[in-house]
């Protein structure tokens, strides 16, 4: 039995129909606005709550079915296949690669680009930081450390003469007690920049510890920019 043709993907290029370049604007420009201080919202009366009889959305329930059975096929999926796969999805795959290649950019990964993308958007630089010519911020949940990078490369290509310092977190790469499956194996950046780091008063970096936040909060009492993010590393939460 001859072997199957392997399916070539189609490849898309720049002059390609409008769909795929309006489609490529409605990704970029999917933005959203938080209410501000000045909007304040309360919780409703308590006795208002629950006050309605229990009822089921069926049409719901049949997704969130069909949603976990999905869920539960890539339990025992192979790492490497899975990553190959949404490298292969991911319709700004490339990106990274330009940037690599032509820009030559530090540590430029995807969440160099996304924070990058989000600096570029929005007017994170506070007024009195470009007034005073000093930025200071902290970076949450940091390693392996391309949020930072991206903020140099922003700093240095678009505010230059202002003085930024920064502080970051993270689980202690260097801390024996944690568990290998919640760290990160690239402490490069971490080892070449250790004195920003604040890892705690018992120095494992875990921020679910009051001691530690509280360190935290003295150590960047007169930060202007916070900046977090978030971490999946299993397929079936990706």
């Amino acid at each position: 039995m001859p072997p199957k043709k392997r399916q070539k993907h189609r490849k898309y290029h720049l002059h390609d129909s409008g769909d795929l370049k309006g489609e490529i604007e409605a990704l970029f420009n999917k933005k959203f606005v938080l209410k501000s201080r000045e909007e304040t919202w309360t919780l409703p009366d308590s006795s208002s709550m629950f006050q309605e009889l229990p009822f089921i959305l069926e049409d719901m329930i049949s997704l969130k079915d069909e949603l976990n059975r999905k869920k539960s096929s890539l339990n025992d999926m192979d790492i490497v296949q899975w990553h190959l796969h949404t490298r292969r999805a991911h319709k700004a795959g490339l990106v990274v690669k330009h940037l690599r290649e032509n820009i030559h950019a530090e540590m430029c990964t995807q969440a160099w680009t996304k924070f990058h993308e989000i600096l570029s958007s929005y007017d994170l630089i506070p007024e009195i930081a470009r007034e005073t010519k000093k930025l200071r911020s902290v970076h949450l949940c940091e390693a392996p450390g391309a949020f930072i990078a991206s903020l140099n490369h922003f700093v240095k290509s678009y505010h230059r003469g202002l003085e930024w310092d920064w502080v970051a977190n993270t689980l202690n790469p260097y801390y024996e007690g944690h568990d290998l499956t919640a760290m990160l194996d690239d402490d490069r950046f971490v080892l070449q920049t250790l004195s920003h780091w604040n890892f705690g008063v018992d120095g494992t970096g875990d921020l679910m510890k009051l001691a530690n936040l509280e360190s935290l909060q003295q150590d960047t009492a007169d930060v202007h920019l916070v900046r977090m993010i978030d971490i999946h590393l299993k397929p079936s939460k990706s």
